[in-house]
């Protein structure tokens, strides 16, 4: 295994990395298989960063799963086409929501866009599909990031608690509440 190849898995679970997981899979693909052989290769296209640190522990290199590095596994399971090669978080334009719980927040109508945040939970609650449930509570989450970056920090923090409070998550999903519960402690605020 390339050494270098085992430092970048380290550092996308652990939150350094330099590069999305997609972006460095696209860099690399066609020189893994010869390398690992077919198995690997395969685990490595389709677990992703799950598989990734399986070797990870196989070569016996330490590390501790990230918030931001759990949040990578969700993403890792989009369509790349769909990713931000920057952030590797979902590119605005393809985020199929009406976002109206933003636009709510922004013009400072908080029992209205609380509201629609709870309305939207609901919605992706009832989504069955692991995968497309975790990527849009993942979407929520993001949109919490933006209105904060934004300097809307009350609307961010009532996004952050709705996600932070989800009940019953699939291991999909814990990336996106982990973030949430990691951006209210960085904010000082109990949820």
């Amino acid at each position: 295994m390339n050494p270098d190849w085992l430092t970048f898995f380290k550092d996308v679970i652990e939150g350094r990395a330099s590069r999305p997981w997609h972006v460095w899979w696209r860099e690399h693909h066609e020189t893994i298989e010869p390398v690992v052989g077919r198995m690997t290769y395969l685990k490595l296209r389709f677990e992703k960063l799950e598989f990734a640190a399986t070797l990870l522990a196989k070569h016996g290199i330490p590390f501790e799963w990230s918030a931001s590095g759990r949040r990578a596994v969700a993403y890792g399971h989009l369509d790349p086409s769909r990713l931000d090669d920057t952030t590797g978080r979902p590119r605005p334009e393809f985020r199929e929501r009406d976002g109206s719980y933003v636009q709510a927040f922004c013009t400072g109508n908080h029992e209205h866009g609380n509201a629609l945040v709870q309305k939207e939970l609901r919605r992706i609650q009832r989504i069955r599909d692991d995968v497309q449930r975790a990527a849009e509570l993942g979407d929520l989450e993001y949109d919490a990031e933006g209105l904060l970056d934004e300097g809307y920090e009350r609307a961010a923090v009532a996004v952050l608690t709705a996600i932070a409070r989800w009940k019953n998550p699939s291991s999909l999903e814990n990336a996106p509440i982990d973030y949430a519960i990691e951006k209210l402690q960085s904010l000082g605020v109990s949820w």
